[in-house]
């Protein structure tokens, strides 16, 4: 598979995923993860529908999910303005 093959299915996948409201990160990745999607819905029953019409929206070969059970820390908030 050439280069350019594999930019358009990367370029297809995010137009795809970008579509959905929901979704409000998108972060290809390095390693055994080829993406990171964050996305706002809170419910199981809910997230079951969304993860489910992503997957029959996107052609995939193989995939996996993990979910965030509760955030211990997180901020936009930089540090500016504290340095020594």
């Amino acid at each position: 598979m050439c280069s350019k093959c594999v930019e358009l299915t990367l370029a297809g996948f995010a137009h795809i995923v970008t579509r959905f409201p929901e979704v409000v990160e998108l972060k290809r990745m390095i390693g055994d993860i080829d993406c990171l999607l964050k996305d706002v819905v809170t419910d199981s029953p809910p997230k079951d529908a969304f993860y489910k019409c992503l997957i029959a929206a996107v052609d995939l070969n193989d995939g996996s999910s993990s979910f965030a059970m509760e955030a211990i820390n997180w901020t936009t908030a930089l540090p500016l303005g504290e340095a020594s």
